[in-house]
Order: structure tokens, then sequence, then C-alpha cells
């Protein structure tokens, strides 16, 4: 069998493009997880998963740092019940009870977080709100957030 090698020119380009190719997968993977995790790059967001939910935050997430909120639903809503709670989700953390205040004036809540260090350099933690409806509908909104130790 006679095998004919390629010219090193071929060989290089061919790394190159191989390069390229992975580089330009690294930029649009790094530009999705910034989209799922709105609270790292605004104060408020809505729900992805409750659209007509929305938290806002008094000040950027930080660690070890007290953090308002307050969560704003539909007018519309007639909400009995609110629960929240806030647990790792790339690392079990345990689940976190998070004190609502309801507010009428807002139809909404306001409540604060307190997010613990972790040793995971990448930390995601997700923010739980569970609404029961007056119609007995349960509604669950989830905000995740990426904790990193730069911040």
């Amino acid at each position: 069998m006679n095998h004919r090698q390629q010219p090193p020119h071929i060989n290089r380009l061919v790394s190159l493009l191989l390069c390229m190719l992975l580089l330009c997968a690294c930029t649009q993977e790094s530009a999705s997880t910034q989209n799922q995790y709105c609270l790292n790059a605004n104060e408020q967001c809505f729900a992805p998963d409750q659209s007509e939910v929305q938290i806002v935050l008094s000040q950027p997430l930080k660690i070890e740092q007290p953090i308002s909120f307050k969560i704003v639903w539909p007018e519309h809503w007639q909400v009995q019940r609110t629960k929240a709670r806030l647990e790792g989700k790339n690392m079990y953390m345990g689940q976190i009870p998070i004190e609502l205040t309801p507010q009428q004036q807002l139809s909404g809540v306001t409540g604060e977080l307190l997010i613990i260090a972790c040793t995971r350099p990448d930390m995601v933690w997700q923010l739980t709100l569970e609404v029961e409806l007056a119609n007995g509908q349960q509604l669950n909104a989830h905000w995740p957030f990426l904790m990193t130790h730069t911040e």
C-alpha cells in the first residue's frame, strides 16, 4: 500500500479550521449560558417558566451579602399562598426557605436572599417561588443564577 503524506500547509490549514470551529462553539455556549442566568446580568428579570412573574433585586448578586428583592405578578391573580426557597442546582446544598412578606399594593411579595459561599468555583443556585391561586391552581416560577468566586 502506498500512502501519500499531505503537504504540511494542508495539515496546518485543517488544524486552523478545526480550532476556529471549536472557538466558535465555545462562544455560542457562553452566550446561551448568559441568557439562562438573567439575574447575573440584570437586577430584574422575568422567570423563564412564568413570563408574567418578575423579580427585582435591590443590588447585584453577591456572596454572603443580604439582597432585598421583590417579586411581582399580574394584578388579576388571586393569590392565596406563597412560598419560596433557595437551593443548589449543580451541588446539593439543602433547601433554604425564604421568608416572604405580602405587598398588596405591588401584587407581589418582598423578601431577602443570602447566598452562602461554596467550594465550587461555579455554583448554580435557583430561587423557586410557589404560588397557590384562589381557584386551587399551583404555579411555580424559577430563577437560576450562577455564582463564581469572583462575585
